[in-house]
């Protein structure tokens, strides 16, 4: 099997995308041959299955994909068949090569990849994940720095990542979007000693007392101000809908009239039980 994709990647990486018969576009969506790279993860996981692949040279040719920007889409797809757990280190190794190259469209999706394994709470993960997103949020592409940012924002909701994103203590000042996680970062002790030697604390501090505190207030009155609209129009729709039923009720029972609404009460005119109102 090994064999036998490193040979049609070398058939894509030379003749182009739709020259290989199991990789190419067509081939990858119509088929089960993506599963083949997550047969290889496995594989990766015990020492004689690392042997086997080292023998083949399957790895070699996976790193050199990055290479190319017109075998993104088979990147891409082999990127989201590998396994990424505690043993799956051929696929650790893998990923970050792919993020070492200057793929900017390979990078930024190696940026939502990671920021799904996140998501799911993978085993172990953490402090592989965050250094590569740290990494990534060093690079000189603002959108892909940016795009790691994001990621780790989100991340850092979850205690485990926020204490592992502290630790490698990210330079990320300097990205204008870095904001809102430099503020996360300093809601736990360490992140907040971290920051307070930084000249950032300094000038977040100084903004603070200004407009960065007019600006908060802003935010969050109209945050609240939707809250409130929302569940005004909700208990709207509530009561429109309870006042639907209880006159199909009556229109199809035939008791009596309609039940008259007075503010938020209901006045029954029926014999049918308090309930069913």
């Amino acid at each position: 099997m090994a064999k036998l994709l490193v040979t049609e990647l070398e058939v894509a990486i030379g003749r182009g995308p739709h020259a290989s018969a199991i990789l190419s576009p067509a081939a990858l969506a119509e088929t089960m041959s993506r599963e083949y790279f997550t047969i290889i993860s496995a594989i990766s996981e015990v020492a004689h299955g690392r042997d086997y692949l080292s023998d083949s040279k399957l790895e070699e040719q996976l790193e050199r994909l990055g290479d190319y920007t017109s075998l993104n889409y088979l990147t891409k797809t082999i990127m989201g068949q590998l396994d990424y757990s505690f043993s799956g280190f051929f696929s650790r190794r893998l990923f970050e090569d792919w993020m070492a190259k200057r793929n900017r469209d390979l990078r930024l999706y190696g940026s939502t990849v990671l920021r799904a394994l996140l998501r799911s709470h993978v085993v172990e993960l953490e402090e592989w994940a965050v250094q590569v997103l740290v990494d990534l949020a060093q690079e000189d592409h603002l959108e892909v720095a940016e795009s790691a940012v994001s990621t780790l924002e989100e991340a850092s909701l979850t205690i485990r990542y926020l204490n592992a994103i502290v630790q490698k203590r990210p330079n990320i000042a300097h990205i204008p979007s870095a904001e809102s996680l430099l503020y996360r970062l300093t809601s736990c002790p360490a992140g907040f000693h971290t920051l307070s030697q930084s000249q950032w604390m300094t000038s977040a501090m100084e903004a603070w007392r200004g407009p960065a505190l007019v600006k908060y207030v802003m935010k969050v009155e109209s945050a609240l101000g939707k809250i409130f609209v929302e569940a005004n129009r909700a208990s709207s729709e509530k009561r429109d809908a309870f006042s639907h039923l209880t006159s199909t009720i009556h229109k199809h029972v035939g008791f009596g009239r309609p039940p008259q609404s007075v503010g938020t009460a209901v006045r029954v005119q029926s014999p049918i039980p308090l309930y069913l109102h």
